[in-house]
């Protein structure tokens, strides 16, 4: 199950599943067709970072099949992300997919305000996890 938290203008979703990790962050945007910015937040050291435009592509793909279920509208401008064991962008997409679909059923208030700066501490920021919660910088 991802938790979601808001971050400045981003909506953030994070999921664990137990190998795999993501943490996405999305900055919708009016304009008819916005250039997208992608941004590594914190690069996958062991597996390897994926690339912007797979994480483009998968961001861009989950908030459509979002739209098109809940006929909503939404338009990306930019996404930051960080990731762990995610290289072909399963979870990335999901979790901009779960972004939408909690805008369109919960609206903003279901995006808590983020306390923390480090993407690495936002992912495992999470109830589920056992590890204390606390990651290396």
């Amino acid at each position: 199950m991802p938790s979601f938290s808001q971050h400045g203008d981003f909506f953030v979703a994070s999921l664990i599943t137990g190998p795999s990790s993501a943490m996405v962050r999305i900055r919708f945007t009016d304009a008819e067709q916005p250039v997208i910015a992608v941004k590594t937040l914190a690069p996958d050291i062991r597996f390897g970072t994926p690339g912007e435009s797979c994480v483009r592509d998968a961001v861009i793909d989950g908030v459509a099949c979002a739209n098109s279920k809940h006929s909503t509208s939404y338009k990306v401008a930019e996404i930051q992300y960080a990731c762990d064991n995610d290289g072909k962008c399963a979870l990335i997409r999901r979790a901009a997919f779960d972004i939408v679909e909690r805008l369109a059923t919960v609206s903003d208030l279901g995006f808590a305000s983020a306390v923390s700066s480090n993407p690495k501490t936002e992912m495992t920021n999470n109830p589920m996890d056992r590890s204390g919660g606390s990651a290396a910088s």
